[in-house]
């Protein structure tokens, strides 16, 4: 999955650099005959001359190289299954190998050999990397691996040269830094420094931010010199902006809903005028509804659901959600991975005026809607390890929206594995919009610039008194599979004859599958005809198009039309080659995708989209998606409507389906424990219990008596032998079940508890957790469904849980609680039913 991660650092362009099909890394070609995967290489350049530099100037000044096998292979020229000896040495007190022969069939004698003489790939990347005497441009001394870039007017830059000295003896080396501008060094500086063996030098570089009319692209620029002589350059991209100023922002009809609070300091200091509102009357006032950060939850307010009812947002109001938490919206996947880097899908956004992809990565500052820090959970569905991470600077995206594939979508800026999330997206409903903004500008305001430009853009585009046009009137004849592919994609459509020649014209955009290919001869005028796939191109009048079938693994789009419009290579990437159908024969006027999988043909002055390829017909990881993307968006650029059915307040389910919101929990209370030594109890005692807490092992709680009557089993390892308390043992707790959850889907859920457990629900057995059913069941978060018919709601209930402990801690060494989720069916979902869940972010460790 080389281009898929190598996205997310550069973004679409690492597609096309993808010269032949790679579905598993036992594909890769490394050979000396074959030029070496260039992302695969870039992924490895990053690492080197970021990762290593950090950890060396972090005081891990010994660190080395040590590469094996093919990993060589990044430096010089390796040869498989070579001879490794060229000469015979006797000498076995010198190093290196001592064979009886030159040429021998041993795996020592043929073996892979790196040729240093034809330096390649890597070479100069590692060498500087782990040079001795390492140079390098960094942040701030106190925070050199800092990467702000963008600074207003005025500001003062803080950067600093990094020295880290691994020689046994001291290094001196003289500086010279300039700031480039437009061509010209605009500031300079130089000093001098000496470096003990063995020591780091953080030594501090300042200048001040030029003034500037408009964003301005600029490079700080170090040279070290030894000596005399030029030993090492740096460089280190930088954007200025013009100091701020407030916008005009009059006539906002804004009102605002912000239970955090954090959207309502932002507004206050960018001068934009709202008032707050928490009904349906208030929103009603408003051409503009800004949803705060955080705002929503797993159950949303009552009133968000009564103004998407209303037909408001059908009518022409906006709604802009600033940055959430995974949450109860749209049935959006949503996923929390951190990213720093996120790049610009459709440049020509008004949102975006004024920036470059460079400004969306290494915010300064630190995000504020992630966690800073995350450990690793033994607990994790992720193989075998959760993700983790240590620090929120420079995020811009902290939570992500898995890219739709049904919908008016239209993603602004993207991000991650596979370019697979949105980070800024707009949703149009007839003449109404919606802005999803995730990228972390809450707490960015006034301090990254980039943050800064792209929050006031929207404020002022979304409070705009103009509103979308609303969708052409579609058209679609053709047979019943046809309208199924339609209807789950939510085309807003009236199914015509396609001998209903009144019918068809009346449409802006007409859509044929093979069923419908009478309709030709009574469409007129200029109106977009898309072809589904399957119909036969012979039918045209006026040019020839013929398909053949070949072997495709990727495809790009043109950059230039407004048809293919934002669709990325990343879409058009399958990995492996399948065979699929070509538009090989077509005029010279066509504009297509290379290879031409979808394209767009004039005849007549009538415009034919040709949709070759359908979401089926490509199988493998995440393909079937991309396909539909690409459909949604061609749809999308022809103003084709795609939003039936789609709710983003009123869903009963979350995450595609796949969660359901929890109406509350309630935590156990008056919680007790009593031993049982001879394994006598049973439900529905309540004498001899004393108190204590969930969450710790009764051992850690005082419960350390020998249980004479429990033999320890042979297998039980030496250090646990002297543990006690060891076998059985009764917990017996209370819990209050509110009225409000009849009808719900109750359940007892937490843990662990060690190791076995048989549990009761007033008196009720609901679950039992051990070796029979489970390969560890020490470990594993218990999940006992409770039947609606044994609880006592408004009461009180009881819950007595029977452990067993076959040695070391014992007990429930984990949090309990009954959940409570709303009996619910599956919501509309903006994505493919078959959603591939695999996490291209989880932390793999093999």
């Amino acid at each position: 999955m080389i281009p898929e991660h190598a996205a997310r650092y550069f973004g679409d362009s690492v597609f096309a650099r993808e010269d032949r099909p790679v579905p598993n890394a036992s594909c890769w070609l490394d050979s000396p005959y074959a030029p070496r995967n260039r992302n695969r290489n870039a992924l490895n350049a990053l690492m080197y001359s970021h990762v290593v530099k950090a950890w060396r100037a972090y005081d891990m000044s010994a660190l080395g190289d040590f590469p094996g096998e093919r990993d060589l292979a990044r430096t010089a020229r390796t040869f498989d299954q070579h001879n490794t000896v060229y000469e015979i040495d006797n000498n076995v007190k010198t190093p290196g190998y001592k064979p009886d022969v030159r040429i021998g069939a041993s795996e020592t004698q043929r073996h892979l050999l790196t040729d240093y003489s034809i330096p390649e790939g890597l070479y100069d990347v590692i060498r500087d990397a782990f040079n001795p005497l390492l140079v390098f441009l960094g942040g701030m001394p106190e925070d050199f691996t800092n990467k702000d870039h963008a600074f207003f007017s005025g500001e003062t830059v803080r950067k600093s040269a990094v020295v880290v000295n691994d020689h046994a003896s001291e290094q001196k080396l003289e500086f010279r830094w300039e700031l480039v501008m437009n061509g010209a060094a605009v500031q300079k500086g130089v000093f001098e420094a000496a470096a003990a063996a063995g020591e780091i030098l953080k030594l501090p570089i300042e200048l001040t931010a030029p003034d500037v009319l408009e964003r301005t692209d600029a490079e700080l620029r170090l040279f070290a010199l030894k000596d005399g002589v030029l030993y090492k350059k740096d460089s280190f991209a930088l954007q200025f902006f013009p100091r701020h100023a407030k916008r005009n922002f009059r006539n906002s009809a804004a009102g605002l809903y912000d239970p955090v609070g954090k959207t309502e300091a932002v507004l206050k200091a960018a001068g934009f005028p709202f008032r707050k509102v928490e009904s349906l009357k208030d929103v009603k006032d408003c051409r503009l509804l800004t949803i705060g950060q955080n705002a929503l939850k797993d159950a949303n307010p009552e009133f968000l659901k009564q103004v998407e009812n209303s037909g408001l947002l059908e009518g022409g109001l906006k709604i802009l959600i600033f940055e959430q938490q995974p949450c109860n919206l749209g049935n959006f996947v949503f996923e929390s991975p951190s990213y720093r880097n996120a790049f610009i899908r459709r440049p020509e956004s008004l949102y975006l005026r004024g920036l470059k992809d460079v400004d969306f990565s290494n915010w300064r500052g630190a995000s504020d809607t992630v966690p800073a820090f995350v450990v690793s959970d033994e607990n994790s569905p992720h193989y075998p390890r959760s993700k983790w991470k240590c620090g929120n600077g420079g995020i811009v995206s902290g939570n992500v929206i898995r890219k739709p594939d049904y919908g008016n979508f239209k993603i602004i800026v993207d991000s991650g594995f596979n370019l697979a999330f949105a980070s800024l997206m707009e949703l149009r409903k007839q003449h109404g919009t919606i802005l999803f903004c995730q990228l972390d500008v809450t707490s960015r305001y006034l301090k990254d610039p980039a943050a800064t430009r792209v929050t006031d853009n929207i404020l002022e585009q979304m409070s705009s008194p103009h509103i979308p046009a609303g969708p052409v009137r579609t058209a679609f004849a053709g047979s019943d599979s046809g309208a199924k592919i339609l209807d789950r994609m939510g085309v807003e459509y009236t199914r015509v004859s396609p001998n209903d020649a009144a019918g068809l014209n009346a449409a802006q955009a007409i859509i044929l599958d093979a069923g419908g290919k009478n309709a030709l001869r009574l469409i007129s005028g200029r109106k977009p005809v898309i072809l589904l796939p399957g119909f036969p191109l012979e039918t045209i009048s006026g040019v020839t198009l013929r398909n053949t079938v070949q072997d495709i693994f990727r495809a790009s789009a043109p950059k230039d039309d407004p048809l293919f419009e934002s669709i990325p290579d990343a879409d058009l990437y399958f990995r492996d080659a399948r065979k699929l159908p070509v538009l090989t024969e077509k005029p010279q006027w066509t504009v297509a995708t290379e290879p031409a999988l979808f394209a767009k043909v004039k005849s007549n002055a009538r415009p034919y989209i040709i949709l070759n390829v359908a979401p089926d017909m490509v199988g493998g990881f995440w393909n079937a998606e991309k396909i539909s993307r690409i459909w949604s968006t061609i749809f999308n650029n022809l103003n084709i409507g795609l939003s039936r059915g789609l709710s983003l307040f009123d869903g009963e389910r979350m995450r595609h389906n796949t969660v359901i919101p929890h109406l509350g929990e309630a935590v156990p209370e008056n919680v007790k424990l009593k031993l049982d030594f001879r394994n006598e109890g049973k439900p529905g005692q309540t004498g001899g219990f004393k108190p204590v807490l969930l969450g710790k092992s009764w051992e850690e709680q005082g419960f350390t008596q020998k249980n004479p009557f429990y033999t320890l089993p042979k297998e039980t390892p030496k250090q646990y032998r002297n543990n006690p308390y060891d076998g059985y043992a009764w917990y017996r707790m209370e819990v209050f079940i509110p009225e409000s959850w009849k009808g719900a889907t109750l359940s007892l859920d937490g843990g662990p508890i060690d190791d076995f457990d048989w549990t009761w629900f007033n008196g009720k057995a609901i679950g039992e957790t051990t070796l029979r059913n489970s390969k560890a069941p020490w470990s594993a978060i218990r999940h006992y469904p409770i039947p609606q018919e044994i609880v006592k709601f408004g009461e009180k209930n009881v819950i007595e849980i029977r452990v067993f402990d076959r040695w070391s801690g014992g007990g429930i060494v984990g949090p309990l609680k009954v959940t409570a989720k709303k009996a619910t069916v599956p919501s509309r979902s903006p994505y493919i039913d078959n959603l591939d869940f695999y996490d291209g972010d989880a932390f793999h460790q093999w």
